[in-house]
């Protein structure tokens, strides 16, 4: 039988339009689904489940139409009328049946294929959110500008930002804010349900409550209206009374509106909720928000916030953002003088409270406190991407808490992200990297990096991956990635890139693999313009007459190094030249002064480990981590000074200190 003859067959059977009925009533099934799983209030998932059980349903539906309506169709042939004859199958029966279980299987494997891949689109990543309940999100939509005039503009996102700040101090919820909503927005990349409108909003975030609103213009007097929607059904919750005030001062309007709003949310409560003790100067949080926007030039974004504090002088959050900007610039001293003439504008407003004890804690060098005040911003805005950086950097690299930069970082589905335009993606998968480091999950490291790592501009990437390769033992795979990036980076990444590795095989105690990769750096640097590079080089390898000569030339070029004069003071010591040696410790010492949170105290402990003086290496790592040191990937257990003593009991306590 050919195949014509066997769809010709099917056909005359009636085997299409009985599976056009299947199909025809798996359709209206899933689309009666769709209407009524909210009202009936199934799961979001009984959509999926259903799919999942039809198209399992159909493959069971054919063999159904095989044994009920098809087994019979060729009647049997007797070879003879004779008695005790076997029956034979028609040749055409079996090619018949041939053809059907053939197409069958092959509807089977494309149905289960089908299922395999719904199944994990819908389940398989599905990450949870722990901790973020319903009611605990609040969204909250930029309002939208109905006076006709773009200078106008920028009092929707006043609007939406005073709000938020009210909810967030009193910690009535969760905020998603706006920016936070356009950031997913713009980032994720095109899905079967792609993010726009407050119906994407809901099945994405699941507020239990969207606040949106709009202001017009009337003559010279701003109308502000604004309103409370269900964040399930989308229905309007209140609508509060529209509030008037002149154009020129239209946060006289928002601190009405969000009063008004907050009031709907927390009746019982009193109105210190932001934190301002009273609105801004209208010209004041116009240049805030073009601070805030022109983040990444330092020179404009530090000007901006002056004159915002400028315009005026009780406007709470530039002065906060003027020490954080200081801070992490590592001008300490500027940071913690324009800290302390913050005056803070009420004793009672719990996040402006938070804000300067986090400020103070990290001034001070306490990394277990600042991980406390961390956490608490972190918990205002959990979706907010630099709120969770932020908080990954703080477990990771404050207080050594690898674990629970997984939990945060878990928190955002980065999958789908368009992580090529993502600003803070890349340094995410850093410190998520570095966390599998610690925990020595390092297969999870090649799986998060060894294709993000070509599309990252962030070139500690590449050696946290490499590492990884390291660690595991697969030396061919880490030769290979050197090579290729030495193809693709500039001369100096690739020299810090040649001494990282070399250091991560010492740390291994593989000094066979190790050296290669010092001899390189020493080949391939300028010996002027890289010189310390070449000076790192020799200290390495161990060739200390040539480590402490050029350590002394890179000590007089910069007498305030303290990594300089460490690695100077410990070549005198091997080349047993005790007088310059302890001379260079007693300069080494001489340095110390206020913020340099547990610096010098380190470099001492690299000495004393090199020169096998355990008390003194335990003494000045306790000192260091204390005063607040971080664990980086080059310190402490990243440290090859420190490879002979990783297991001991008191350097495991310095790993631990903050716990």
């Amino acid at each position: 039988m050919k195949f014509n003859e066997f769809l010709k067959i099917c056909h005359e059977k009636e085997v299409f339009k009985k599976l056009s009925l299947y199909i025809v009533f798996s359709w209206v099934l899933i689309q009666v689904i769709s209407v009524i799983w909210e009202p009936m209030g199934l799961s979001k998932d009984a959509m999926t489940y259903s799919l999942i059980l039809l198209l399992v349903g159909f493959p069971t539906y054919i063999f159904y139409v095989w044994k009920t309506y098809l087994k019979n169709i060729y009647s049997t042939i007797k070879e003879g009328s004779e008695p005790g004859k076997k029956k034979k199958i028609s040749r055409n029966h079996f090619n018949f049946q041939t053809y059907y279980f053939v197409s069958l299987g092959i509807i089977s494997f494309i149905v289960g294929s089908m299922v395999v891949f719904v199944y994990d689109n819908k389940f398989k990543d599905d990450y949870v959110i722990e901790e973020i309940e319903l009611e605990d999100k609040i969204a909250v939509l930029k309002f939208g500008n109905k006076t006709g005039l773009v200078e106008m503009d920028p009092i929707g996102d006043m609007a939406a930002d005073w709000i938020i700040h009210g909810i967030s101090q009193y910690q009535v919820a969760q905020v998603i804010t706006p920016e936070t909503y356009e950031e997913y927005t713009k980032l994720y990349k095109a899905s079967l349900f792609p993010l726009e409108g407050t119906k994407s909003l809901r099945e994405y975030f699941n507020p239990k409550q969207i606040i949106t609103g709009n202001y017009f213009l009337k003559n010279d007097r701003l109308i502000f209206q604004g309103s409370i929607l269900d964040g399930k059904a989308n229905t309007v919750s209140f609508s509060f009374e529209s509030v008037e005030c002149d154009s020129q001062n239209p946060l006289d309007c928002i601190e009405l509106l969000k009063q008004k709003i907050l009031g709907f949310l927390v009746t019982e409560k009193n109105d210190e909720l932001n934190l301002q003790e009273s609105p801004p100067n209208y010209e004041a949080y116009r240049k805030l928000l073009e601070a805030k926007a022109n983040i990444d030039d330092n020179d404009k974004y530090i000007r901006l916030l002056n004159e915002s504090i400028e315009i005026d002088k009780d406007f709470f959050e530039p002065k906060y953002l003027r020490v954080e900007f200081y801070y992490n610039r590592a001008k300490y001293a500027t940071a913690d003088s324009l800290l302390k003439a913050i005056e803070p504008t009420s004793l009672n407003n719990l996040r402006q409270k938070n804000i300067l004890e986090l400020l103070e804690a990290l001034l001070e060098g306490n990394n277990k406190m600042v991980y406390r005040y961390v956490k608490k911003e972190y918990n205002y805005a959990p979706f907010d991407l630099y709120k969770n950086l932020s908080t990954m950097v703080v477990a990771s690299e404050f207080v050594n808490l690898p674990n629970e930069v997984k939990k945060v970082y878990s928190q955002i589905n980065s999958d789908n992200l368009d992580t090529e335009n993502c600003k803070y993606c890349g340094y995410r998968n850093y410190i998520q990297a570095m966390a599998y480091f610690e925990l020595g999950e390092y297969e999870k490291i090649i799986d998060l990096l060894k294709d993000f790592v070509d599309i990252s501009d962030n070139p500690t990437l590449k050696k946290v991956l490499i590492a990884a390769h390291v660690k595991q033992g697969n030396f061919t795979a880490a030769e290979q990635l050197v090579s290729k990036y030495e193809l693709e980076i500039d001369l100096e990444e690739w020299l810090d890139l040649s001494l990282y590795i070399g250091k991560t095989y010492l740390i291994e105690k593989n000094d066979s693999l190790a050296l290669p990769y010092f001899d390189k750096v020493i080949s391939k640097a300028d010996p002027e313009k890289h010189k310390a590079f070449v000076a790192m080089a020799f200290y390495f390898k161990e060739d200390f007459v040539e480590s402490a000569s050029l350590f002394k030339d890179l000590v007089v070029a910069s007498p305030e190094n303290l990594e300089y004069k460490s690695k100077l003071a410990v070549s005198y010591y091997k080349n047993k030249d005790m007088s310059n040696a302890n001379q260079t410790l007693a300069d080494l010492e001489a340095l110390r002064q206020d913020f340099q949170y547990g610096s010098l105290d380190y470099a001492l402990g690299q000495y004393y480990a090199m020169t096998n003086d355990p008390e003194n290496t335990k003494k000045h790592l306790l000192k260091s981590v204390a005063s607040g040191n971080w664990f980086t990937n080059n310190s402490f257990q990243n440290d090859p000074h420190f490879k002979n003593i990783k297991s001991e009991s008191y350097f495991k306590e310095i790993l631990n200190f903050w716990h």
